[in-house]
């Protein structure tokens, strides 16, 4: 049997709307993970808008540090959702395979 070989669509063109929108998240120092979660398209999608519209974006360092600080943001609010008697326990070590 013969495959029939299927074309790729073409890549979508931002609106003005969300290249401002990538324009203002840019310059609060989110990575790109968070602007494409926050706006609903892939990674690759913001990094090429970005690239295309010289909309500077964070270096992988930058990425790095912020997300770490924003994640400890949301472990110092884990107690609120998950308090100790709950049965959740915070910070534990994951149990090896094969023994102790």
């Amino acid at each position: 049997m013969l495959l029939k070989r299927t074309r790729r669509a073409p890549p979508t063109a931002p609106t003005p709307f969300l290249i401002e929108t990538i324009r203002q998240l840019s310059a609060q120092k989110l990575t790109r993970d968070e602007i494409a979660t926050r706006i609903g398209v892939s990674v690759s999608s913001v990094a090429r808008w970005q690239r295309q519209y010289g909309i500077p974006a964070m270096s992988r360092s930058e990425g790095r540090m912020a997300s770490r600080s924003r994640g400890a943001d949301r472990r110092d609010n884990l107690g609120k959702f998950c308090p100790k008697d709950s049965g959740f326990r915070r910070n534990s070590a994951s149990p090896r395979k094969g023994g102790a």
